[in-house]
């Protein structure tokens, strides 16, 4: 089986149920995974908790994903929505200037790249767009990283461009 899984914040956790629904399934084999946004790091995860523990490890690793994501919203100021309105009006570089981003220590903590890129990984495709002409990017298994993880799910409004080898998304 190949999955292709979608982006869209809140979507992802919703993806993260029915893909822990999924892994019950024994005969289940997914061969490879496509991913943007959320979607990557449903991909990641699962992929990455797969190599070193199957289904249970896979499972084990988007429950540890997810629940650090729902950790670090849950303690967003009250002035959430406020950020978000000046986030029209400003530009990360002002907004964010210092480029905090906590999903990047969520991915350091919960995805083994050195597993993704491994022989028995799963075969994953992450999107990203560049921003120089808009085209699309995949990421394959041996150049995933922190940063072609962050490039899809990078938020032009709140985030700085990440930048891999020269090339911005």
């Amino acid at each position: 089986m190949n999955l292709a899984l979608q982006g869209g914040g809140a979507l992802g956790a919703l993806t993260w149920g029915v893909l822990d629904r999924l892994l019950d399934e024994r005969h289940l084999r997914i061969e490879a995974i496509s991913g943007t946004s959320a979607g990557a790091m449903n991909a990641a995860a699962l992929a990455s908790g797969w190599v070193s523990g199957c289904r249970q490890g896979a499972q084990k690793t988007l429950s540890a994903f997810w629940e650090a994501v729902g950790t670090s919203s849950g303690s967003l100021p009250g002035s959430t929505r406020l950020l978000i309105d000046l986030s029209r009006l400003f530009s990360p570089s002002q907004l964010n200037p210092f480029d905090l981003n906590p999903l990047r220590k969520i991915i350091s903590d919960h995805i083994d790249f050195k597993a993704l890129q491994s022989r028995g990984a799963i075969k994953l495709f992450i999107g990203a767009t560049r921003l120089r002409t808009g085209a699309l990017r995949l990421f394959e298994n041996p150049e995933l990283s922190e940063d072609a993880l962050l490039a899809p799910a990078c938020l032009p409004t709140l985030n700085h461009a990440i930048e891999i080898n020269g090339e911005r998304y």
